[in-house]
């Protein structure tokens, strides 16, 4: 059943590049008319968008889904981080060779994202959204088709934010313990509702992680390789990286007692 969300993730991408799927107008009162903004940015309608016989009619809506420049500089980082999750165009990273190239291609596109990189705070508020998925992991179960592939993209994304060199370089060591705790959570979840390929962000976090301690051994030119260009990687290199995680983090945490456990499942969830 969860292997149908990979097909999901293809159809959620065909609707929206085709406009069937489209953002939601900003009201009366959106954050585009404000002075001042405090939250994340709504988009513009783009459902209008759909003469398919212009030659430029991709990169007129994405043009119509930047951030005005009034807007961008007064959002704050946990707003501006939010919004760029929310991009309709956000599965451009998955249509490359690999998913570093799709991500920075897709992110040069959207000013949202060159902002986001230039937030001082953003180390902090990437880990704080991303402390919360073990919280709202209890309603994803219930989610179906787009709603899930949707999820399914921002928290690929996330991690994959996570993962750059900008962020994963500048973590403290609270935090980077903390990070590798949660993504061996993280792990269990997506594993079972997600499928497809979400693991590469989770591998592209953990190949740094190790490659950073000089503990690649016989993987080091794979991981190397990966590193660069991640897109696909062997089942027995993803053993390899979760079981270095595993042992350096949560079992150290058993030995402090101090390991987060995974959340209950709701009490209306009927199983798999």
């Amino acid at each position: 059943m969860f292997g149908n969300v990979y097909f999901h993730h293809y159809m959620l991408i065909f609707k929206i590049a085709t406009g069937i799927i489209v953002v939601e107008p900003a009201s009366q009162n959106s954050l585009s008319t404000r002075a001042k903004i405090v939250d994340k940015y709504e988009f513009s309608d783009i459902s209008e968008m759909n003469d398919w016989n212009r030659p430029n009619i991709i990169q007129e809506r994405k043009a119509a889904l930047q951030i005005p420049d009034a807007c961008l500089e007064n959002l704050s980082t946990k707003g501006l981080l939010e919004t760029c999750l929310k991009y309709p165009y956000l599965f451009e990273m998955w249509l490359f060779n690999d998913y570093q190239t799709g991500f920075n291609m897709m992110s040069a596109r959207f000013n949202g994202y060159g902002e986001l990189f230039k937030r001082p705070d953003l180390v902090n508020v990437l880990f704080d959204k991303y402390s919360q998925f073990s919280e709202d992991v209890k309603s994803v179960y219930l989610l179906e088709g787009d709603e899930r592939a949707e999820f399914s993209f921002r928290h690929f994304a996330l991690e994959f934010m996570l993962a750059q060199d900008a962020v994963l370089e500048n973590l403290n060591a609270e935090q980077e313990r903390e990070l590798f705790l949660l993504s061996l959570e993280h792990r269990e979840i997506t594993n079972s509702i997600f499928g497809g390929n979400h693991f590469i962000s989770r591998a592209l976090l953990y190949a740094k992680t190790v490659m950073r301690d000089n503990a690649a051994g016989d993987y080091a030119n794979e991981l190397s390789k990966f590193i660069k260009t991640p897109s696909s990687i062997a089942p027995n290199t993803v053993k390899y990286l979760d079981d270095y995680i595993n042992k350096k983090y949560k079992q150290s945490a058993y030995e402090t007692n101090s390991i987060t456990f995974f959340p209950s499942l709701p009490a209306n969830y009927n199983g798999l």
